[in-house]
């Protein structure tokens, strides 16, 4: 799909300041470059390193190119910036791992709860409390041992339940 017609003629008036640039930076090594700045009839500025009409103003572009040491301070900060990047999606992902295992870790703590309270609960209204023996026959047991039994499942469910 092409361009709207206002982006290509964008991309046509940044051309000639492409050029105008490059052409500068072959010939003039020194520093400086003259160019143009016009305005078209659409209100669009142009700049070139020829004047288009009278009206033109004259600018200096003031460049220099970079030296060995500023291109290496600049990849040394781009690294830096990777690598504090990385560290901190690093820390990013650990703590998701974290409040996801701290979720888990709650909901089995609070399942663990709601089974010793359920079985605390059915031993409470249970009226007599049995035993199956090795041939599946119901074995009551004593009072004592009942009531030993209902303290035990209370003592679990508290422990269970504790915060």
């Amino acid at each position: 799909m092409a361009p709207p017609a206002s982006d290509r003629f964008g991309l046509v008036l940044l051309a000639p300041c492409a050029i105008a640039v490059v052409l500068g930076c072959a010939v003039a090594r020194a520093g400086d470059t003259q160019v143009y700045k016009t305005v078209d009839e659409h209100g669009n500025v142009v700049y070139a390193d020829r004047a288009s009409s009278a009206n033109a103003s004259k600018s200096t572009v003031r460049f220099h190119e970079p030296s060995a040491a500023d291109l290496a301070n600049l990849a040394q900060q781009q690294k830096a910036a990777q690598s504090a990047e990385s560290q901190r999606l690093q820390q990013t992902a650990a703590s998701n791992v974290a409040h996801l295992q701290q979720a888990k870790a709650e909901r089995e703590k609070q399942a663990r709860c709601d089974s010793a309270r359920d079985n605390y609960n059915r031993l409470q209204q249970a009226g007599r409390i049995y035993q199956l023996d090795a041939q599946g026959n119901r074995v009551y047991m004593p009072d004592a041992d009942a009531d030993a039994a209902r303290t035990q499942a209370r003592t679990a469910m508290e422990a269970a339940c504790a915060s």
